[in-house]
């Protein structure tokens, strides 16, 4: 029998959550009635022989289960697509949901509107990875500059209420600015916090955010544009749930395609703390951060300045949470917050070339001191074979895949001799191309970390 997993969804924007599910409880929030969105969950089965059969049910804001509950079934290593946003038992309020899987399934939850649209995503979590402990080390009041507004979604994926007190500490120092605490969360049910709805919260425009329960939650972090009547939120994310003293990235963007990246280290120590970046292409670069400050790292002298993709491995003698962000010039944003997590078998649930005028960027990094060949396999297509040094990375633009359909909507299997860790990115086919006066909700991105399956 395999263990329970759990999994943050959200109805209301586009989402990718790759996770591996077998009983998968997830929040869900139905799109605003004025938004003409469509919802699907894709559920990738990734058993070679058998069947694999989910439950799908949805509760309100008591636990109470909205009926009727769906059972559908996926033929072994095929995807299957569940439409969610048309089915008229959901009504327009937040509802928590379970996916309950008997076979080792990936899942995709995304959404688009009129216009095919894609927004917004983030990864989802297994068992291991929901915590009694979060860290969210941006958040944004709504009050001054800049022009967003936080909202944290905090599931109880146990059987018992579960009390939440969150802390919100000042950007720039270890100052307490404010204290929240919850009633006990209702079994299986979530709630939001809307940071421009906390008075106390006025004089800050930034801030971190930690988040304590007495037994493990689920975290979700919407970063809203503040005065947009569109449901869409700038960029969604899993924040970061666990402390480690080694990061492997696998993608760090110098404009590349008018991307950047930027790395926020929050440490965890009493004494300030040297963080080490290697780039495995150049050589090692140090740094010193003070403790309980998040603070943005520099990009290095020695780097390129202009379209640029490298690995980076960031470590630490001092525990560390860090969140990655991709920012495009045109303004979108997507983030994810890095992981421990790496294996010899890799699940991209969702990849793409000219769908929707989306093309995926997927990106294995060699996380070992041994060199590695790493077999990308789309899924029911075809496979390649590519070699990858110590430490160094393989990037492969799906956009230039010949032997790929010209629309091609699917999944893809990484699988290595060593450890490895990859990065999906979601990227529009005319992004670069994209002008200021482009709506921010049609500049946005994805990007989403590979789930390990395999040890």
């Amino acid at each position: 029998m395999f263990p329970r997993r759990f999994l943050i969804l959200s109805l209301a924007f586009l989402l990718a959550v790759p996770s591996l599910l077998l009983a998968t409880h997830a929040w869900a929030q139905t799109p605003n009635a004025t938004i003409d969105l469509e919802t699907t969950l894709r559920l990738h089965n990734l058993d070679l022989r058998r069947t694999a059969t989910c439950t799908l049910i949805f509760t309100d804001d008591q636990g109470i289960v909205v009926q009727p509950v769906q059972e559908v079934e996926i033929a072994p290593r095929q995807t299957l697509s569940v439409k969610l946003g048309t089915q008229s038992v959901i009504p327009d309020d937040s509802l928590a949901g379970t996916v309950d899987c008997n076979r080792r399934v990936t899942s995709v939850l995304f959404y688009g509107n009129s216009s095919d649209q894609i927004y917004t995503g983030y990864a989802g979590m297994d068992d291991g990875q929901v915590s009694e402990e979060w860290h969210i080390l941006q958040a944004f009041t709504g009050f001054g500059t800049p022009d967003l507004a936080t909202r944290i979604v905090i599931q109880n994926g146990t059987v018992d209420p579960v009390p939440v007190t969150l802390q919100f500490l000042s950007a720039d120092s270890r100052n307490l600015v404010h204290t929240l605490e919850l009633p006990p969360l209702i079994p299986l049910s979530a709630q939001e916090i809307d940071l421009a709805q906390i008075s106390e919260l006025a004089a800050e425009s930034e801030l971190r955010v930690q988040v304590q329960a007495d037994q493990p939650v689920a975290l979700l972090v919407f970063q809203d544009e503040e005065g947009t009547t569109e449901l869409s939120p700038r960029y969604t994310y899993v924040p970061s749930h666990r402390r480690a003293t080694r990061f492997y990235i696998p993608a760090q963007l110098v404009n590349f395609q008018d991307m950047s990246t930027d790395i926020l280290v929050l440490s965890h120590a009493a004494e300030p703390t040297t963080v080490t970046l290697e780039y495995p292409q150049f050589q090692n670069w140090t740094t010193e951060i003070q403790p309980g400050v998040v603070t943005t790292l520099p990009l290095p002298d020695f780097m390129p300045n202009a379209n640029y993709l490298t690995p980076v491995v960031l470590s630490s003698p001092y525990p560390l949470s860090v969140l990655i962000q991709v920012s495009h010039t045109g303004g979108s944003v997507a983030a994810l917050a890095a992981t421990t997590t790496a294996g010899r078998k890799i699940s991209a649930p969702l990849v793409l070339k000219h769908m929707q005028g989306f093309s995926s960027v997927v990106v294995c990094q060699n996380t070992s001191s041994q060199p590695t060949e790493i077999i990308f396999e789309y899924v029911n297509e075809f496979a390649r074979v590519k070699y990858v040094p110590s430490r160094q990375h393989f990037v492969l633009r799906l956009a230039n895949e010949d032997l790929l359909p010209d629309v091609f909507n699917g999944s893809m299997i990484m699988r290595a001799d060593q450890p490895i860790k990859c990065f999906v990115l979601q990227v529009r086919d005319d992004l670069a191309s994209r002008n200021e006066s482009t709506p921010a909700a049609q500049r946005s991105l994805l990007i989403y970390e590979g789930l390990a399956f395999g040890p």
